[in-house]
C-alpha cells in the first residue's frame, strides 16, 4: 500500500467522533499492524505485543509519543476491542512530518524484529531526529538502516540507485520497502556483484571482503566520465588497520577517516576508501 493510500484511509478515520482510545483500519493483519488516529486526531502506528510481561514504558517529545506494552482500547473496523499493543504517535502536524513518519514506519514494519523493544525505541529515535524543531534535519546522525534510508529519500532523491546482495532473502524485504514507500529511484535484486552488467558513476559497499577482490568484481563496472567533484570510482567502508590492504592492492588511493566527521567512539577506526577508475 502506497504511503498516499494509507493517508486517504486515515482522513475517512478522521471523520469518526472518537471519545478514547485509537480508531484504526488493519494494515497487515497477520503482522498485528495498524495505522489510525487517536481521539485528538493524532496519526498513530499500532503494534501487537507478542509478549504479555514485559514493562510498560512511556517517552514523549513535543512531537512523539511512544506507548510500549500498554493495554489500550481499539476501534478496528468499527468493532471495538482492547489488545496489549506498542503505540507510536505522530503528535506533528506538519505535512512532511506526517509524510515521513509514515513512509518510515512502513518499512520499519518490513523487517523481522518490528515488535523488539530495541528496535522500535531506534525506530522512535530517529523520528525524533527528524522532528525536532530545535535543529535541522542532520541525517549524519542517524544510524544504520534508517540512516540509508534518509539518505536515498532526502538527501539523494534525484540520484539513482542500484542495490545488489547474493542472499535473496535481504533483497526481498529490500523490495517490499521499495513497493510499499513507491521509490521511484532504487532499482534492487539478487545477484552477485561481479555478475552485474550495467555500469555506474559510483560503487558504494562495506567491508564484504578484502579491498583486492572488491576491486577485481567492479572495476569493469563504471561509467566513463563523470558529473561530480568526485571522479567516478569505488567508496569503500573500512575498519581496523588498512596498511596491509592498501599495500596489496597497489592502486592510488584516498583515505577519509570517519572520526574526523563523527565524534562517537564506534567511528574511532572507521574509513572511507576512495579509488578512482579513471
Amino acid at each position: 500500500m502506497k504511503t498516499t493510500e494509507i493517508l486517504e484511509k486515515i482522513k475517512s478515520l478522521n471523520k469518526e467522533k472518537l471519545d478514547s482510545g485509537y480508531a484504526l483500519f488493519e494494515f497487515n493483519p497477520s503482522k498485528g499492524v495498524y495505522f489510525g488516529i487517536d481521539c485528538n486526531n493524532r496519526i498513530a502506528l499500532v503494534i501487537e505485543s507478542c509478549n504479555e510481561v514485559l514493562n510498560t514504558r512511556i517517552q514523549t517529545t513535543r512531537e512523539l509519543k511512544l506507548m510500549f506494552n500498554i493495554t489500550s482500547s481499539l476501534k478496528i473496523n468499527n468493532l471495538i476491542t482492547e489488545k496489549k499493543v506498542h503505540i507510536l504517535i505522530c503528535n506533528s502536524t506538519k505535512d512532511e512530518d506526517v509524510y515521513a513518519f509514515l513512509m518510515l514506519a512502513q518499512s520499519f514494519i518490513q523487517c523481522e524484529d518490528y515488535k523488539n523493544y530495541s528496535n522500535i525505541c531506534e525506530l522512535f529515535l530517529v523520528f525524533v531526529d527528524l522532528f525536532s524543531q530545535d535543529k535541522a534535519v542532520n541525517h549524519k546522525e542517524l544510524q544504520g538502516f534508517y540512516a540509508e534510508l534518509y539518505t536515498i529519500l532526502y538527501v539523494f532523491e534525484q540520484t539513482q540507485f542500484f542495490l545488489c546482495d547474493s542472499i535473496g532473502k535481504k533483497i526481498k524485504v529490500v523490495n517490499e520497502i521499495i513497493q510499499a514507500l513507491d521509490l521511484k529511484n532504487i532499482k534492487a535484486e539478487k545477484i552477485r556483484a561481479e555478475e552485474i552488467p550495467q555500469q555506474f558513476d559510483f560503487v558504494v559497499s562495506r567491508a564484504v571482503t578484502r579491498l583486492k577482490p572488491f576491486y577485481h568484481w567492479v572495476k569493469n563496472k563504471f561509467l566513463k566520465g563523470g558529473n561530480n567533484s568526485l571522479p567516478n570510482g569505488i567508496l569503500y567502508l573500512k575498519g581496523g588497520i588498512l596498511s596491509e590492504e592498501l599495500q596489496e592492492l597497489q592502486l592510488k588511493t584516498k583515505t577519509f577517516p570517519l572520526e574526523d566527521y563523527f565524534k562517537e567512539e564506534f567511528f574511532e577506526t572507521k574509513k572511507i576508501i576512495y579509488i578512482s577508475v579513471r
